[in-house]
C-alpha cells in the first residue's frame, strides 16, 4: 500500500512538473513572438521615417 501511495505522489508530482515546464515554454514562446513583432514594428517605421 505505501508503495502505491508514494508512485502515486511520484506520478503526481511529475505531472505538474510537466504542466510548469509547458506553462513556461508557452510563456516563453509568446514572449519571443512579441519581441518579433515589436522588432518589425521598429523597423517598419524607421523605414517610413526614411522615406
Amino acid at each position: 500500500m505505501e508503495n502505491a501511495e508514494r508512485e502515486a505522489n511520484s506520478l503526481k508530482k511529475e505531472a505538474g512538473l510537466q504542466a510548469k515546464e509547458e506553462a513556461y515554454n508557452i510563456k516563453r514562446d509568446a514572449e519571443i513572438e512579441i519581441k518579433q513583432k515589436e522588432s518589425i514594428e521598429y523597423i517598419v517605421s524607421s523605414i517610413a521615417y526614411c522615406v
